[in-house]
């Protein structure tokens, strides 16, 4: 995905551009691996915000020459300043400065920490979760022609490919994840997220069903060493829950996406089979083999072999 932002200026906008009274900011954009987290490209009215800082600093109050400038699409990949207010302009003394951004836009940053919260039901908001973030952009001044912003996922993603083997029927399928910390703040100066004991919630996955097949996706804070969490498959039309417990040290980082393909076996148990997938936005990272009885039945004990 190419996106271009034009900035246009005139006498009208010297009181925005203020002792900015130089070159505007020409911004190319692409984000990496060019989907978003449900597979589609950019969405009318999405939102993104844009900072720019003198080069080589830490992006603070102090460095800070634009902050959280909100640029939108009508959905056709082309991104312009919302507002007069929001438009960027080269300093015209030819000084140097550095561009950060992010995706999706918030209203309000406080202290440059971007606020995330995976919990509760995903149905309707992988995109609005997605965080993306971009800070590759350096050393630029009035003389640039063009600035392009690469931006890439921050978050971690798990994709359950499931089928009834049987092809007995899927739906209402709920896949829960349980025992994941779910909230915390992205630093948009240093791309790191702060420690949140207290967030375990769970999460509701995004699941379709198409008869026996079912596919299933969720986003998630990474985690390293994650303990203690559970993945349950409640199925209406079997009349049974199966519950995975996610092995102890299991790591989900940052940019990765994770698929297991699910199968439910003619003995009525549940098995992950070898991990496989085609990945467009994200990195790859094999799930491994999990094999889950139904909960409160023995071999429902989340015994898994293969694990990377």
């Amino acid at each position: 995905l190419s996106s271009l932002f034009l900035f246009s200026c005139s006498d009208d906008d010297n009181d925005v551009k203020g002792k900015f009274d130089g070159k505007p900011v020409k911004f190319n954009s692409e984000v990496v691996k060019q989907t978003r987290a449900s597979g589609t490209q950019w969405g009318v009215a999405d939102a993104i915000g844009v900072y720019m800082k003198t080069a080589g600093q830490a992006l603070s109050s102090t460095s800070a020459l634009a902050e959280n400038k909100k640029h939108t699409t009508p959905g056709n990949g082309t991104f312009a300043y919302a507002t007069p207010e929001d438009a960027i302009y080269f300093p015209a003394d030819g000084s140097r400065v550095d561009f950060i951004a992010y995706y999706p836009y918030q209203t309000t940053i406080t202290d440059y920490k971007y606020p995330v919260d995976v919990s509760g039901d995903q149905k309707d908001r992988l995109e609005k979760i997605d965080l993306m973030y971009s800070n590759d952009v350096t050393g630029k001044n009035i003389d640039a022609d063009d600035v392009t912003l690469g931006f890439t996922h921050q978050l971690a993603t798990i994709v359950l490919d499931i089928a009834d083997k049987k092809g007995k029927d899927l739906s209402g399928m709920i896949v829960t994840i349980t025992g994941m910390k779910t909230k915390s703040s992205f630093s948009l100066a240093d791309a790191t997220f702060a420690d949140d004991n207290e967030s375990v919630a769970n999460i509701i996955a995004v699941t379709e069903t198409n008869n026996s097949r079912a596919a299933s996706q969720a986003i998630i804070l990474p985690v390293k060493g994650l303990n203690g969490a559970k993945i349950t498959f409640n199925v209406p039309s079997h009349g049974k829950t199966y519950t995975w417990d996610v092995p102890a040290g299991q790591n989900f980082e940052s940019k990765h996406k994770y698929t297991f393909e699910v199968e439910i076996t003619s003995e009525g148990e549940l098995v992950v089979l070898n991990p496989s997938g085609t990945i467009t936005d994200w990195i790859t990272v094999p799930g491994g083999k999990i094999e889950l009885g139904e909960e409160g039945e023995d071999g429902g004990d989340g015994t898994q072999s293969n694990p990377y």
